[in-house]
């Protein structure tokens, strides 16, 4: 004989049930946030990277095309590349007069107020292939990023004085990526910062 179910029993969760289920969806959404969040500032630093990369190219360029050298100041306080006014310098003030001299890093995308800018003079002639591993091995240490000036400059033969090393990130749980000016030959590198170096064969 079949049996008919009572009118008052219930088919559903109960309130326990519900519970756990909207506690593991808040889980798996504060999760899903987190890592939309990190993804978002990792292509921020892309740009950051690039548009970066083409403003110095631009002024390895302007050395070249007008024959004069100009000079490059990295601000980590302010965060910008810029031509700087030389005040002992005046053939260095050209490049200046130009009116193409800043690029503010902090606005190249919106939303990047925490944008963490580091820059470092390395040592002079330091070739490519000792870049990522010699030369780059000892600057991820405490007192390397600071709110200093780093500068250098490209001659009208589109060599450089000295080395810079530019990191920038925006999430210290994210990605750290960098620029290296090489000296002599005025080789602008990027790449990816793991641990204490530089990895350039992964740009992007």
């Amino acid at each position: 004989m079949k049996k008919t179910p009572k009118p008052n029993q219930a088919n559903g969760f109960s309130l326990v049930e519900l519970v756990i289920a909207m506690a593991i969806a808040g889980i798996f959404a504060g999760m899903s946030i987190v890592t939309l969040g990190r993804n978002l500032n990792n292509e921020k630093l892309k740009a950051i990277t690039r548009e970066s990369i083409a403003w110095l190219e631009n002024a390895k360029k302007i050395a070249i095309q007008n024959d004069f050298s100009c000079e490059i100041e990295i601000d980590n306080s302010s965060k910008t590349l810029s031509f700087p006014t030389s005040t002992t310098n005046a053939a260095l003030d050209q490049c200046a007069d130009l009116k193409k001299a800043s690029l503010i890093n902090t606005n190249i995308t919106s939303n990047t107020t925490n944008l963490k800018q580091c820059s470092k003079v390395l040592a002079t002639n330091v070739t490519p292939e000792e870049t990522p591993t010699t030369a780059l091995s000892s600057l991820m240490s405490s007192d390397y990023c600071n709110d200093g000036i780093s500068t250098t400059i490209f001659s009208p033969r589109g060599t450089l004085t000295n080395s810079v090393l530019i990191t920038y990130e925006i999430d210290p749980q994210g990605e750290r990526r960098c620029i290296a000016l090489v000296a002599p030959n005025s080789l602008i590198r990027s790449g990816k910062v793991k641990g204490d170096q530089c990895d350039f064969t992964t740009a992007y």
